[in-house]
């Protein structure tokens, strides 16, 4: 049953993080309409530079839970990779806690932040255009819950290891 769940969370981190992947396309595409229309036709948009930016902070978020099951984010590989896989998941939930604090930190305030943003159909005063904001705000707490579910699959799956020396697939 545990693995079901296990892979379960990594199944849906997989599909995000692909479905995810997309948004760098729609992006590029805003970014090169963008660099045509001004350098092309000295016209430039007053919403493709916005446009571009909240795309890619979409993507950040979203494409979170990926990364961690993958594990590329950033590590400090210069003592870390020399250990056993048994050290490593020692060590993964030991420093555990310290992720678990910070991404329900940001499940927290980003669900208020977002509850806030929606309630009030926010939109953005920093050009006349105005767009919608509060979507990109409600990304936060669900790529933060995509994160947190992806990091409880990693953290049970370390907590095994460094218990039974034995990885649970």
């Amino acid at each position: 049953m545990l693995r079901l769940l296990l892979n379960g969370i990594e199944r849906l981190s997989e599909w995000s993080g692909r479905v995810t992947a997309f948004l760098l396309l729609a992006m590029a595409g805003v970014i090169g309409y963008e660099v045509a229309v001004r350098y092309g036709f000295d016209s430039p948009t007053i919403w493709g530079t916005q446009l571009a930016q909240m795309i890619f902070g979409t993507y950040v978020v979203l494409g979170g839970a990926y990364a961690l099951r993958y594990r590329v984010h950033v590590n400090m590989d210069a003592i870390y990779a020399r250990l056993s896989p048994r050290k490593k998941a020692t060590i993964d939930v030991v420093t555990s806690m310290a992720f678990f604090f910070a991404i329900g930190f940001l499940l927290w305030q980003g669900g208020i932040l977002a509850w806030e943003a929606v309630m009030k159909w926010e939109t953005s005063v920093v050009t006349p255009w105005r767009q919608p904001i509060w979507p990109v705000k409600l990304m936060i707490p669900i790529g933060a819950l995509l994160i947190l579910l992806q990091g409880l699959a990693k953290f049970i799956r370390d907590f095994h290891l460094a218990i039974t020396g034995r990885e649970l697939v």
